[in-house]
């Protein structure tokens, strides 16, 4: 018997490992292979850089929400308490990057500085 249990263990850590690395696009038996050839791979659009603090995470998630305009600040704590951004973090990129909080309707947004929608000239 447990001969028996080890070889069926044996069987699904083999089959553990010839999933994973088919996942991870290492191709363990190039016969039976399903994976595209090497040419069709290389059409594949690289991986962009990926930020290597949360500093420049801050600043690329502050980058794509205030595109649109304002954004109410709760909202954007929101999003950097999603990424493990602390409020020290989060200060520190907004004064650098020269974001402006505002006060309209007793709620605070911000705004990068080259949009004006923050202005009262609306």
């Amino acid at each position: 018997m447990a001969g028996f249990l080890c070889s069926k263990w044996t069987n699904v850590l083999g089959i553990f490992v010839h999933i994973m690395a088919r996942i991870l696009r290492y191709d363990l038996n190039p016969k039976m292979s399903t994976e595209p050839e090497e040419a069709e791979r290389t059409e594949e659009k690289p991986m962009p850089d990926l930020p290597k603090n949360k500093h420049e995470l801050a600043v690329i998630l502050l980058n794509k929400t205030l595109a649109n305009g304002p954004v109410e600040s709760v909202e954007i704590h929101n999003i950097m308490a999603q990424y493990r951004i602390g409020e020290k973090t989060l200060n520190e990129v907004r004064v650098a990057m020269g974001i402006k909080p505002y006060r309209k309707m007793r709620r605070w947004y911000w705004v990068l500085p080259t949009s004006n929608e923050g202005s009262d000239d609306e």
